[in-house]
C-alpha cells in the first residue's frame, strides 16, 4: 500500500492510496459470489454461476462496485492508522476511485480546527469596576420587604404599591426599523435583511399567567409605565395598552424604541403591608441562612452590599472579558474544516426552530412565508457561525496555551458550592451524579479560570509562568469524535 497525503484548504487533508491489483481481484470475487446470489442465469442454479459468467452478462460493473465499496472501509481506516500524527475532526469522504496501473482511493478528511494566537500576553485593556450606589441597596432591601409582607386581599381598584396577579400576553404592535444600508455594496444588504432576526409584527414579546408584581413606578419589573396602567383598575377588568421600549435601556438594546400591545387580565389585588426595617427583621429573613442567621439590620445591609457587589463584578468582568476575547479573535490565524462549520449552522438552525416555536410558529412555515429554500436558510447563518467558531476555537487554544485546567476535586468544590442554597436536599445533589452533568460543571470550573485568566493578562496583573506549570489529567471535555478514526462516508 501506497499513502500520498496532501493538505488542502480549511484544515482538508486528501489520502491517496494506492493498493495491490491482487487485493482488488480478492475482493472482486468476494463480490461476484455476492452477486451470483441476487440473480437468476438461465442454466445455472442461483448462487453458482460462475465469474467469467457473470463478466460475460454484463455484471463487471456492478462486481467492481461492490468490491470498490467493500474495500473502501478498511482501506481508509488502514491509511489513518499509517498516518497516525493527523487528529481527524470527523468522519473522512470516498471522493474517487481509479484503476490505472493500480488500483487507487482517493479520501479527504476534515482534521481539527488550529489557532495561532500571536503574542496574546501583550494585549492590554482599560477596565472600570462598577459602582455600588444607596439606590441598589435599597432595592434590594424593598424586594426583601416585599417577600416578608403581610397581604390582604383587596376588592377596591388599584394603587401604587398594591400587589397584583395577572395573566399577561404581548406582542410587538410595530416591524423593526429598516436596517443601515451599507453603501456600495447591494449584495452585502440583502444578506444583512436575510440575517435579521429582530421580532417581526405580531410576534411575542412576554406571555406569563398567574404573573406578580408590587406596583412601583420606579422598579417597574415589565418595561417603564406598565404599573401605571394597571392604576385604577379592578379584579376582573381586561386591560389593552401600548408601551414603548425605552431607547436607553440596555436590556432591551436591540428592540429599542419598538411598540408593544399589552393584554392584561386582572386576576387578584392584594392590600401589602410591609415590616419594618430593624433588627428583627434581619434575623428573620436570615433564620435558614446556610451561612448563619444574621443579628442586626447593619449586619444584613453589609451582606447585601457584598452580594451587590459580587454580582455586578462578575457581570462587569464578564463584559471587559468579551471585548478583550474579540481582540484575541481578530489578531489569531484560525482555520476550521467546512464540516465543523456545517455542523455550526445546524446548531444554529436549530436554536432559531427553538425560538421560532415559543412563538408558536414551525421552522417550515417560517420558510413559506419567507420564500426561502432551506439552502438560504444555511447561507444565512453560514457568517454568523463562522465568528462563532472562531471564538470557540481560541478559546480552546487558550485553555490550552495558559495550561489551564480542573481536577475530579474542582467539579465537586464547585458542585457543593452551588449546593449551598439548598443544604439537606438529597435529591437536587444526586442529579449531579452522572457524567454529563460533571462535564457542564467542569466546562463551567474551566470558563471561570479561564475568563480570570484573560482579565489578568488584559490588565496587566502578574501572570504565572507557563514554562513551569504542568497540565493536569482533566481538561475541557469536548464532543467524542472517536468515531472519525474508523469509518468514512
Amino acid at each position: 500500500m501506497n499513502i500520498q497525503t496532501e493538505h488542502l484548504e480549511n484544515q482538508l487533508v486528501r489520502l491517496t492510496v494506492t493498493i495491490e491489483m491482487g487485493r482488488l481481484d480478492e475482493a472482486k470475487q468476494k463480490a461476484a459470489r455476492k452477486v451470483a446470489n441476487q440473480i437468476r442465469i438461465p442454466g445455472f442454479r442461483k448462487g453458482k454461476v460462475p465469474y467469467h459468467i457473470l463478466i460475460k452478462n454484463g455484471l463487471e460493473g456492478e462486481i467492481l462496485n461492490q468490491a470498490v465499496e467493500n474495500l473502501s472501509q478498511d482501506i481508509y481506516r488502514e491509511a489513518l492508522q499509517a498516518n497516525d500524527h493527523l487528529d481527524p475532526y470527523g468522519p473522512g469522504s470516498f471522493e474517487d476511485f481509479k484503476l490505472e496501473d493500480a488500483p487507487v482511493f482517493i479520501y479527504t478528511v476534515p482534521l481539527q480546527p488550529v489557532a495561532k494566537l500571536g503574542d496574546y500576553r501583550a494585549i492590554r485593556r482599560d477596565y472600570t469596576a462598577p459602582e455600588i450606589t444607596d439606590e441598589m441597596l435599597e432595592r434590594s432591601l424593598k424586594r426583601l420587604q416585599e417577600e416578608e409582607a403581610e397581604a390582604e386581599e383587596s376588592t377596591e381598584p388599584i394603587v401604587l404599591g398594591n400587589r397584583v396577579t395577572f395573566d399577561l400576553h404581548s406582542t410587538f404592535a410595530d416591524d423593526p426599523k429598516p436596517l443601515e444600508a451599507k453603501e456600495g455594496d447591494a449584495e452585502a444588504d440583502k444578506d444583512q435583511e436575510a440575517e435579521d432576526e429582530r421580532p417581526a409584527k405580531g410576534a411575542q414579546f412576554a406571555h406569563e399567567h398567574g404573573a406578580q408584581i408590587t406596583l412601583a413606578i420606579e422598579d417597574d419589573p415589565i418595561l417603564p409605565g406598565f404599573a401605571e396602567k394597571l392604576v385604577g383598575a379592578n379584579v376582573g377588568d381586561e386591560l389593552e395598552f401600548e408601551l414603548t421600549v425605552p431607547e436607553d435601556d440596555s436590556d432591551y438594546a436591540d428592540i429599542a424604541g419598538r411598540l408593544i400591545q399589552f393584554n392584561v387580565s386582572i386576576e387578584k389585588v392584594e392590600k401589602v403591608t410591609l415590616p419594618e426595617l430593624n433588627d428583627e427583621f434581619a434575623q428573620k429573613v436570615s433564620a435558614e441562612d446556610p451561612e448563619g442567621q444574621l443579628q442586626t439590620l447593619d449586619e444584613l445591609k453589609a451582606k447585601l452590599h457584598e452580594s451587590i457587589k459580587t454580582q455586578l463584578e462578575r457581570q462587569a468582568k464578564n463584559t471587559f472579558v468579551e471585548g478583550v476575547i474579540e481582540a484575541f479573535v481578530e489578531q489569531a490565524e484560525i482555520s476550521f474544516p467546512d464540516a465543523m462549520l456545517q455542523d455550526q449552522i445546524e446548531d444554529k438552525i436549530e436554536s432559531f426552530k427553538g425560538r421560532l416555536q415559543q412563538q408558536g410558529i414551525g421552522l417550515d412555515m417560517y420558510m413559506r412565508v419567507m420564500n426561502m429554500t432551506t439552502e438560504q436558510l444555511q447561507e444565512q447563518y453560514r457568517e454568523p457561525a463562522a465568528e462563532d467558531l472562531k471564538r470557540i476555537i481560541v478559546l480552546r487554544e487558550l485553555l490550552k496555551e495558559e495550561r489551564i485546567s480542573a481536577t475530579s476535586e474542582d467539579i465537586q468544590v464547585k458542585i457543593d458550592e452551588m449546593l449551598i442554597p439548598f443544604a439537606g436536599n438529597e435529591e437536587l445533589r444526586k442529579l449531579f451524579d452522572n457524567e454529563s452533568t460533571r462535564i457542564s460543571v467542569l466546562n463551567e470550573v474551566l470558563q471561570e479560570r479561564l475568563y480570570d485568566r484573560i482579565f489578568d493578562i488584559a490588565t496587566g496583573a502578574e501572570l504565572p509562568d507557563l514554562s513551569k506549570l504542568e497540565d493536569d489529567a482533566e481538561t475541557l471535555k469536548t464532543g467524542d469524535n472517536s468515531e472519525s478514526e474508523e469509518s468514512q462516508s
